[in-house]
């Protein structure tokens, strides 16, 4: 199953988890209105500004943390390629 779970938000950061595959790509991308979406970086395993891109090095869940936006209300996508 391909999704992206939000676990935790908090002040500071979001905890999102999804299920990684070996040698595929994931971006995780933020939009205010579902229209225009932006890139964010995000760290796999720490509360910390990380990269725009991850390549899974196993399968299995993995964490991804971002700072969250501007916007009280935001949405969040994972792409994998």
């Amino acid at each position: 199953k391909f999704d992206l779970q939000i676990k935790e938000k908090t002040e500071s950061d979001v905890r999102f988890e999804f299920y990684a595959i070996t040698g595929k790509t994931y971006t995780v991308e933020r939009s205010a209105d579902g229209v225009t979406w932006t890139r964010v970086p995000f760290a796999p395993d720490t509360v910390a500004v990380g990269e725009t891109a991850m390549t899974a090095e196993g399968v299995g869940l993995q964490a991804a943390y971002v700072v969250p936006g501007s916007d009280a209300s935001e949405l969040y996508r994972l792409t994998v390629r």
